[in-house]
């Protein structure tokens, strides 16, 4: 999954939410995700899908989230 997670878009569960097909109730998930797949491109952050459907984020900074269908977690 290492390829996934330097380019985000390679992942369908990611692309998926950034598109402009999502429902109106889904535009801050949109948001989001366009905004974490602007710091995956710039290297200030890692995008890896996980077996489990939720997608970890790691920033360069040390902090690490799980971003699940309707929740955002933080590890530490």
């Amino acid at each position: 999954m290492s390829a996934s997670a330097t380019n985000p878009e390679r992942d369908p569960r990611i692309e998926a939410c950034g598109t402009a097909s999502a429902h109106p109730e889904d535009l801050a998930k949109v948001e989001i995700f366009a905004f974490l797949s602007q710091l995956a491109e710039a290297g200030q952050a890692s995008l890896s899908p996980l077996e489990n459907g939720e997608i970890e984020v790691r920033f360069l900074t040390g902090e690490i989230f799980l971003l699940g269908a309707s929740t955002i977690t933080r590890l530490n």
